[in-house]
């Protein structure tokens, strides 16, 4: 897919001291109106001069002809036209012949009454796509794929008679062309194959001869021919090559080229001999206007975001006062007409420059100059608009006059800051095209940008030097600069003097802190006459003495959920006390638990209950004259181990100690649920026996992996433990991959077995 071209807008530099041209030309931009076309899709267009009437065909697919006035005006609607594509006009200027592909006719509208006067049917399936009207007869091509022919039309008998494959050997329908100034020849194109033919036909017999046949075999697909107004040529618009290309009508020899566009889709060509050369390509002009057999173009159009110009989308206004195009997207829907004025006239060319910047009431002076390929004599009115914030719709100045070479001066005095264009327009002539041209310049003061060097820190109650400077000099002796200081003790600020500018901009500030951190100068500058106003600052790091502050917890590990009492205890200040005190479980955010003023003995107390490995911190925000500080420790957290013993058939005591009874045919089962989940972490558990006085260990399981629901359970056999005193635990031990608790044993669980 080919994409549209957008132009570039001059870009303006706002640099100081540089000059900018912005350049207006009116081959830029396409000089006339655009009217959207109440048609689905867009095929060919054809110029009626008798009516004044432009007809507009829709292609394959769709069934209407639509006629407008020269301004794009709707005058009808024609329906019922299917797929109406080629259109050719009777020498007498009486009848419009449409091409309709998908009714299989060609059909004959009447210029006055726009009505189908006629249909003439080309037989079934035969799809013609293109008419010409030359020696006495209407001549179409047609055909689908491999069956293209040409047929023609007598509409001197009657009834008319319609003859079928008069010339055959093409791919597919060829594109016709003929011209009253060329009487009895009939050209004919591959609009389907590439390369193509181009074949010329004597057609004065009534039946076609050829004369010569040309393979054109560094050409694409031929979109667009047509015959010169002098009868010796025929010029093409083909996809390749990238140019118009001219052929003799007497052997189909090249006779030149116009060689400004790429991708070639459309030619139509003036009564007096200029040729309107059309493209498609996404990066060139969309149509170029040539005099007969000039390599350089009279004028050139973009038509930029309006669309791609259309196949077949040209033709001229009889007087050659207006040239017609047609654009419409990729597909040929969404067609627009753009009727473009003079399109023989030279373009012109306006320029303008001046200095980026100025100062207000200061005299401004631009230069500018007019030209075009076509000279202009000297004394030619330029209109001269001034627009800025005080006249937004713009004031007129002074015209300027034009010089022997095209050149003249804009001189204004802007009093007005802010953006101030110049904007300045030539009418044209029957000559020359119009053109306009703009320049901005940036009308204001001149920036006082302030620099200030100081020193990055200082020791408290010692004197400091900051010093500054004001760019764009030389300034007004006696002017000062205000001085404001921010520090610990006046958030807001407060302010310590002027200090004088000296007139290349320069100043010094002196000043003996008494508070320690941050202290933060602000100079400020209120601008005069010529300077704007400025304002910077620098900070300076004053020393503070340091601070001991300490963070303890009443223990090192906590059972899980228990509640760790925080102490954080700060030393010698100055006149702050304040502490905060945060916690970050492992994992989780940091989180204040208090703030406070520490007591009598510096301490400030918290507590915390804890579910994971935490970090306590404490935080100093410092004083006037101690610094910052920030101290921390870190506890540990155990899992919640809950045990419950099952299988048991009832329970006694030893002494105070619970113990459940076990059948010695029975499994002993431990069951353990860990909070939080540890789910697939391991689980170990041991059996102890008591005898000899003490407690001993029978076995420790290997790791079992936590179940989804973070439980699971230990069994042992008892079959030869009859009378024996028996306890079992378990102990959740972390992976490497989770620090967020420690390892946890749970309480022993006892029981006994008997017979």
């Amino acid at each position: 897919m080919r994409l549209k071209k957008v132009s570039l807008t001059a870009a303006i530099s706002l640099l100081a001291g540089l000059t900018t041209t912005v350049v207006g030309l009116s081959s830029n931009a396409w000089a006339g109106t655009a009217v959207p076309l109440s048609l689905p899709h867009y095929s060919h267009m054809l110029v009626d001069p008798a009516h004044q009437h432009l007809f507009f065909s829709s292609g394959v697919g769709n069934s209407t002809i639509l006629v407008t006035d020269y301004d794009g005006v709707t005058v009808r609607t024609i329906d019922n036209e299917p797929g109406a594509i080629g259109l050719a006009l009777s020498p007498d200027g009486g009848t419009v012949y449409s091409a309709l592909y998908n009714g299989d006719a060609i059909s004959a509208i009447d210029t006055t009454s726009l009505d189908e006067a006629h249909r003439y049917s080309t037989g079934a399936g035969s799809k013609p796509r293109s008419v010409a009207y030359t020696g006495g007869k209407v001549w179409f091509g047609y055909g689908g794929a491999a069956e293209g022919n040409i047929g023609s039309i007598d509409i001197s008998s009657d009834p008319a008679r319609v003859t079928l494959n008069t010339a055959g050997g093409w791919y597919s329908a060829p594109t016709l062309a003929a011209d009253p100034s060329a009487p009895g020849t009939l050209l004919a194109a591959d609009q389907d194959t590439s390369p193509p033919y181009l074949t010329r036909y004597d057609v004065s017999s009534g039946t076609p001869v050829v004369g010569v046949r040309r393979w054109l075999q560094d050409s694409s697909d031929v979109s667009d021919m047509q015959i010169t107004p002098d009868g010796q040529d025929v010029v093409l618009a083909t996809g390749a090559p990238y140019y118009h290309q001219v052929f003799k009508l007497s052997d189909l020899s090249a006779d030149g080229t116009y060689p400004s566009t790429s991708y070639p889709n459309s030619v139509a060509i003036a009564p007096g001999g200029a040729v309107a050369a059309g493209s498609n390509a996404s990066y060139d002009k969309d149509v170029y206007v040539y005099q007969a057999h000039q390599s350089s173009p009279i004028n050139t159009y973009d038509f930029g975001s309006g669309g791609t110009l259309a196949s077949s989308g040209l033709a001229w206004a009889p007087d050659e006062s207006r040239l017609f195009a047609v654009t419409a997207d990729v597909y040929g829907a969404n067609p627009t007409l753009h009727v473009l004025s003079n399109p023989e006239a030279t373009a012109s060319a306006l320029t303008l420059a001046g200095p980026a910047t100025t100062v207000p009431t200061r005299q401004l002076s631009l230069t500018g100059s007019l030209t075009s390929t076509n000279p202009i004599p000297a004394g030619q009115q330029v209109k001269v608009t001034r627009v800025d914030s005080a006249n937004p719709d713009g004031i007129a100045l002074p015209d300027a006059v034009t010089d022997a070479n095209g050149g003249f001066t804009v001189t204004d005095t802007p009093t007005t800051e802010g953006a101030t264009t110049y904007r300045v327009s030539y009418v044209g002539d029957s000559k020359h095209l119009s053109a306009n041209a703009s320049y901005s310049v940036q009308v204001a003061k001149l920036a006082s940008t302030m620099t200030l060097t100081a020193p990055a820190a200082s020791t408290r109650t010692a004197q400091l030097t900051v010093t500054g400077t004001l760019a764009n000099g030389p300034y007004t002796a006696g002017e000062t600069v205000q001085l404001t200081k921010k520090d610990l003790a006046h958030s807001a600020g407060y302010s310590i003097g002027t200090a004088t500018v000296g007139t290349g901009g320069s100043f010094t500030i002196h000043d003996t802190p008494a508070i320690g951190g941050n202290n933060t100068y602000t100079v400020s500058y209120p601008g005069d006459d010529i300077h704007k106003g400025s304002t910077a600052s620098a900070t300076v790091q004053v020393s503070r003495t340091a601070s001991a502050l300490t963070v303890t917890t009443n223990a090192s590990t906590y059972s899980y959920g228990a509640t760790a009492t925080v102490t954080a205890h700060l030393g010698t200040t100055y006149n702050g006390r304040t502490v905060s005190i945060y916690a970050q479980p492992y994992g989780g955010t940091k989180t204040l638990v208090k703030t406070g003023t520490v007591d009598s003995h510096g301490n400030l107390v918290a507590s915390y209950k804890l579910s994971r490995n935490t970090v306590f911190s404490a935080v100093f925000a410092g004083d006037y004259r101690y610094a910052p500080a920030t101290a921390t420790r870190t506890v540990y957290d155990r899992v919640k181990v809950a045990e419950t013993l099952s299988g048991y058939y009832t329970s006694t005591y030893y002494g105070s100690t619970l113990y459940r009874v076990y059948h010695h045919t029975a499994k002993e089962q431990l069951n353990v649920a860990v909070t939080p989940n540890k789910a697939g972490q391991c689980a170990y558990y041991r059996v102890q026996q008591y005898y000899s006085g003490a407690w001993h260990t029978l076995t420790t399981s290997p790791c079992f992996a936590l179940g989804s629901a973070s439980t699971g359970a230990g069994s042992v056999s008892l079959s030869n433990s009859i009378n024996g005193k028996f306890r079992m635990a378990a102990e959740y031990v972390h992976n490497s991959k989770d620090n967020t608790n420690v390892s946890t044993w749970g309480a022993w669980q006892y029981f006994t077995v008997r017979s």
